[in-house]
């Protein structure tokens, strides 16, 4: 899942956390900043 080598990153602030939370789908992404899903990086 997810392609370090060759994939474009967009991140601010917190773009360290993608370690611990790794790449995620827009699908997944769309959902943590509605609400619908809970940003497991805050956990």
């Amino acid at each position: 899942m997810g392609n370090y080598e060759e994939g474009i990153f967009i991140s601010g602030a917190n773009g360290h956390l993608l370690k611990k939370q790794g790449i995620i789908s827009v699908k997944d992404l769309i959902a943590i900043l509605t609400g619908q899903k809970e940003d497991p990086t805050l956990q």
